[in-house]
């Protein structure tokens, strides 16, 4: 009886949790992702095509594999990552440390 009781709340606990998904996130955030990873892209194309196309290497060939790894282990913490909500962006440090980098890659 105290398994059978057991197995009800282990059960009750998986149906009343709900069901997180990437998209929770909603348009917005997709679209600021897009903008992100378009100009990371823009700032390191020499660096990220060169990276590529040492990937066509044969001995380099697995190294294609490493942004889908990046995403399984991206979606293993799905839950953390979905459970911030509003999160508040500090522009006294983050602002700062965007133009040092960009100043540093620039110049």
């Amino acid at each position: 009886m105290n398994q059978n009781h057991s197995n009800e709340t282990v059960q009750a606990a998986k149906v009343s949790a709900p069901e997180t998904s990437w998209l929770d996130l909603g348009v917005h955030a997709y679209v600021r992702m897009a903008v992100i990873g378009i100009l990371i892209w823009w700032i390191f194309r020499e660096e990220v095509n060169g990276v590529v196309r040492q990937w066509a290497n044969p001995s380099w060939s697995h190294g294609i594999l490493i942004p889908f790894f990046s995403l399984y282990f991206l979606n293993q913490k799905k839950d953390e990552i979905l459970s911030i909500k509003n999160p508040r962006p500090s522009w006294l440090v983050g602002l700062p440390l965007v133009l040092f980098f960009l100043a540093f890659v620039s110049g």
